[in-house]
Order: C-alpha cells, then structure tokens, then sequence
C-alpha cells in the first residue's frame, strides 16, 4: 500500500508533469505559445463579459498550434521546497478541516442556532455540519463550472461527444443569447453570499473562550491567530474554490459530468439571482467606462435596453447605496463583528471602517489584475512599455518561467482571505436578530436576515469589490498595472503563492481527477 501511494505521488511531482508546477497543468494540451485555456482561466472571474473576449480564444480540446509550429513546452525546474509543498500542505489542509468540524461540532461558532448561552442541541449540530459541507462543495461546483463553461464558449460541438445529456443541456442554455454574461454576473453575488454564510457557520464565538480540540490547549496565541481570526477557515475556502477551478481548466466536459445537475445547481440559481437586478448597476458602469474608453465590446455580452433594464439598472444603483449606507453606519457604530473578538474588541469604529475600505481595495486588486495581465498580454508590446506595468508584464509573462499561473493561484488565495475577512466587517454581531444597542429601530426578523446574515453586506462587495474593479480594469488595463502600489500586490501574490501553503489544491484536484475518471 505504502508503494502504491509513493508510485502516486512521484507521477504528480515529477518534473515534466503537469501538476508538477505551477503553470503547466492548465497548458498541458496547449503549445506553448497559444495559451488559451490560461486565458479562459482568468477570462471566467471577469464577470463583465469583456475583461477577456471568449470570442478570441482557442478550444482547450481543439489542438491548435502556433504559426512556429509545436514546440515542446518548458518545464519549471522544481526545488525542494515545492516538492515538500506537495506534502505538507495537504497535511496542513486536513488539519484545518479537522479543527473547523471541530468547531461546529463543539457548538462554539456563530452558525445559526446556536445558543450563546447554554448546550446546543444536536439536530442543530448536525445540520450546520452538513450546510457548511453543502455549501463548501457548492462554491466549489461554482468555481469550477464558470471556468469550464467559458472555455467551451468556443469549442466545436465535437468537443462535447463525450458529454452526457444533462451537461450538453447545461452548455446550451449558458450560451443562449446574453446567458453567459448573465450567468457570470450572477454567479459573483452567490458566491459571495456563500462564502459569507461558510464564514458565520464555522467563525468561532468569541464568548464561548478559548477552542481546545480533544483536549488538546494550544498556546492562546495560536487560538488568537488560527481559530479566533479564522486563518484556517480562510485556507479551506480558498482550496474548495482552487479545486474546482483547476479540475475545470483541464478538462471542462469532465468537470460539468462530476456536478450532478449543472444547470440546476450552478446555472439556473445564477440566472434568477441576476433577473432580480441585483447587480445590474454592473452593467451600467461597464456601459459608461466602454463609452468613455472606446474599447470594443462583443454584441452578445450586450444586455438589450428595455424598459425592465432601466428599471433593474435604478433599482440596483439606489440598492447598492443603501447598502453603503446601513453597512457603514453599523461599522462605525461598532455594531458589526469588527469590533467583537480577541483583537478586534479594541479596535474603535473608524479604525474598523478604514480595515473594511483596505480590504475592499485589496480583492478590487486582486480581481483587477488578472483582467490587466490577460489583456496586456495580447496587446502590441509598444502599448505595454510603461515603466512599472512593463515590470509586472515581463513578471507574469516572461519566460522561461511565466508567473500567471502562479498569480491566478495565489489571488485565489487572497481573495479568500479578503472575503471571510469583508464578511466579519460587513455581518451584524448578536444572535436572532438582536443587535446590542439596537440599530435604528430594525425589526428582529430583518435584522437576522438582511444584517446579521451577512446579505446586505455581500450585494456591497459584490458590486463594489469585485464587478466595478473588474469593470474598470478591462477597460484601462494599462493604468490599472502602471502604479507602485499594484506592482507591490502583485509581488504579495506571486510571494504568497511561493510558500507552497496551498499547494495542496494542485494535489487534490490532480487526484479528483484521476480517481473519477473512467477508465480502459
């Protein structure tokens, strides 16, 4: 048995395989210089339709090559430390989840429910412990089907032979008319949602002291850091939603065959959520920055102008502002979880709102950049010669060790750090819908639901931190990568990433994928 996983091991680590670095294992049917499944991977969290043209890339099952000719592709040259990443950051990963079902299943979380109090019973238990596996799967079936619906946008339909009836229904009712642009958009604000509502079912309660898993006292400062802070929450969704995304980048039919229902689990919620106008204030910034910029966009990422569009378009931008207000207010009234909780208690309500801002800036960043680079790419090198964007283009681009992979990866990271970190900002404290000192007179039932869930709060980083950044990004790459503070973020990933702490996703989403698929 032990010779068995060795033999394993040593096919995913060896130089040359695919999940061997950080790059190859989404090129590995690519030549080298036509990298559209690449494109497609940071293309698919664009959310507006134009961060990168579907139109212009290659089918990942097409085997295209460049005009030189396939080459063979270069390998990075893999150290010791990223080999030992292979190993350890799994380990690191299971601890993780052991100590968070841990956690719920202590009844010491803030999961809905639960008795500040006294004992919580076990039905209680027992069903936040399967929503928060529910729901982690979800995000990750959300990832993933994204990043494998945008790279069949343009396959042949001899591409999807092999996919059963259910998936070729999925892929069909995505690239309907606006469907796709619709389906991204609205997959943002679920995503978001769910990873707030992951986040208040497994955040520990400051008031139920200190965690001591089986037993088992840890130094408080590593409670401080790890349970109290929800750095090992941060590691495990950042590796649901890693695992999905790259098991789509290789092969997309296979992802959407894993997902039961497709199309009732991931595109039909997105396509509702996005009907409601939600988040149709997208739509108009993106409008107005194509207006002001020039760019050309493709007609079928156009939303048709009606009566109903206008509508949504008023509803969503007065929504947005709402939330702004009501959020804001409860974080400088110290009314939200920024002030509650070992090192967050002394922290005063303007100093939490300036936290709530940085992390904002931070993901709008993160998700910025990747539209930036995968632009800049296809642009003529003399558009792209600006001092510090040319930096962080030779960085991510360069050869013979390009770094995109390796941000895509590491922003992922980020991303989740800022999302459980803009959910602890942006949710109500209390329980059952009582907030202390009350807030404006607010029924208990809205309260639960609208602020202490955590929903008012998502449509705000939705729309804010994520779609407007991507936005404008897409429509001024060049003067979103030409700045210090952009080129620093963008080494904070790459460096991030270096660390090999989730390294671990390569490893899962290489066995996911060996272990399900059929065999000779």
């Amino acid at each position: 048995r032990l010779a068995y996983w060795w033999r394993f091991l040593r096919r995913w680590v060896r130089p040359g395989r695919g999940m061997a670095d950080g790059t190859a294992l989404l090129l590995d049917h690519l030549p080298p210089d036509d990298h559209s499944t690449e494109t497609a991977y940071a293309s698919a969290e664009s959310g507006d339709g134009i961060g990168a043209d579907p139109t212009n890339s290659t089918c990942p099952h097409d085997g295209a090559t460049s005009e030189a000719g396939p080459e063979p592709a270069k390998r990075e040259t893999l150290g010791l430390w990223r080999r030992a990443s292979f190993v350890w950051s799994p380990i690191l990963l299971t601890f993780a989840l052991v100590i968070t079902y841990y956690d719920i299943a202590n009844g010491t979380t803030t999961a809905f429910g639960y008795n500040r109090s006294g004992v919580t019973s076990v039905p209680i238990i027992v069903v936040n412990i399967i929503l928060f596996t529910v729901l982690l799967c979800w995000v990750a079936a959300l990832e993933g089907s994204q990043v494998a619906l945008v790279a069949l946008f343009r396959c042949p339909s001899s591409a999807m032979d092999a996919a059963s009836a259910r998936v070729k229904r999925a892929i069909t009712a995505a690239h309907r008319d606006q469907n796709l642009e619709r389906f991204i958009i609205g997959r943002q604000f679920l995503l978001v949602f769910l990873v707030f509502v992951v986040s208040k079912i497994s955040s520990h309660e400051p008031s139920t002291g200190p965690l001591n898993p089986f037993g088992w006292k840890w130094p408080p400062e590593a409670d401080v850091v790890l349970i109290q802070n929800n750095l090992l929450l941060m590691l495990v969704i950042a590796q649901a939603q890693l695992i999905g995304q790259l098991v789509a980048a290789r092969d997309p039919v296979h992802f959407l065959k894993l997902v039961v229902q497709p199309y009732t689990i991931c595109i039909a919620p997105s396509l509702l959520l996005e009907t409601t106008g939600i988040m149709h204030c997208a739509y108009v910034l993106k409008d107005w920055f194509v207006w002001v910029s020039g760019v050309e966009v493709d007609p079928r990422t156009v939303m048709r102008k009606t009566g109903l569009y206008y509508a949504r378009a008023a509803f969503s931008v007065l929504l947005v502002l709402f939330c702004a207000v009501v959020v804001s207010q409860g974080v400088v009234q110290s009314k939200t979880h920024a002030s509650v909780g070992a090192g967050w208690d002394a922290l005063p309500g303007w100093g939490a709102y300036i936290l709530f801002l940085f992390f904002l800036v931070v993901i709008g960043g993160c998700e910025g950049l990747q539209i930036s680079a995968v632009k800049l790419k296809a642009a003529p090198s003399e558009e792209s010669k600006a001092s510090v964007a040319s930096r962080g283009l030779t960085l991510l681009h360069g050869h013979p060790t390009p770094k995109l992979q390796h941000f895509l990866v590491g922003r992922q990271l980020f991303a989740a750090v800022c999302y459980v970190l803009l959910a602890r900002c942006t949710s109500f404290s209390g329980n059952n819908g009582e907030i202390n000192g009350g807030f404006y007179g607010w029924h208990r039932g809205a309260s639960a639901v609208l602020l202490q869930s955590g929903l008012l709060g998502s449509i705000l980083v939705t729309n804010v931190g994520v779609l407007a950044w991507r936005v404008a990004a897409s429509c001024f790459p060049k003067a979103f990568m030409n700045n210090w503070p952009a080129y620093g973020l963008l080494r904070a990933v790459l460096g991030t990433e270096a660390t090999g702490v989730i390294a671990s996703a390569w490893v899962l989403s290489g066995g996911l994928e060996w272990v399900t698929r059929p065999r000779r």
